[in-house]
Formats: structure tokens, sequence, C-alpha cells
């Protein structure tokens, strides 16, 4: 977090405002050679303080695991089709037209085998 000095604020008054220490924003910007004289436009950076916003990436969803063949059928084709739909590797509609059955050319995560 940064702070911008305005006409009539001193080091301390900033310190107390922001709930840190003098010695603290001193050491945060070593352009400050004297604590006393501050100019109004300049730039403080504040220590220990963050912005309202970080970005965090989202968590990616568990990779799907099983023992899948050529040609098999059933539940666990069709609970893999399900979760290559979540992981974006698949479309809904592509699951829909199919009959479930992991064949010859059927993409497996987005590569054919």
């Amino acid at each position: 977090m940064s702070y911008r000095i305005q006409a009539g604020d001193t080091l301390s008054a900033i310190a107390r405002r922001l709930n840190v220490s003098v010695d603290g924003l001193v050491k945060a910007n070593p352009a400050i050679l004297n604590p006393n004289s501050i100019r109004a436009g300049a730039e403080l950076i504040i220590p220990g303080k963050q912005d309202d916003y970080v970005a965090t990436a989202p968590k990616p969803p568990p990779v799907p695991q099983g023992n899948l063949q050529r040609g098999m059928t059933g539940t666990e084709v069709q609970d893999l089709q399900t979760d290559l739909v979540k992981l974006g590797f698949m479309t809904q509609a592509q699951v829909n037209t199919g009959p479930g059955i992991l064949g010859r050319r059927a993409p497996v995560c987005g590569v054919f085998r």
C-alpha cells in the first residue's frame, strides 16, 4: 500500500493514522533522508499494509483418476466425461451426442490416443 503525502503531513501523523511506526516508514522508504523533512506529493510505501484486493489463482479441480481402456462403456466413462466437462476439455453437447464409449479416436484430456 502506498500513501501520497499531503501538505501539512508529518511522518509521525501519517504513522499514527496508518497504525505503523515512524521507524517502519523510514526503513520502507530509503529516499527519506530526514524524517523531519518530507515533501508534499511524494509517495510513501506503507510497510505491512497490502492493497484491498489481492488476486489469487483459483484452486484447480482434482485430476480424474481411473483405469480406462479403449471401448469401455458405463459409469467409469460417464464419470470421466463429466470430469472432462468440468475441466473444460469437453462440452456437455459432446457428451450428449455420444453413446458414452471411450473409442479409438476419443480425445482424452485434449489428446487423441
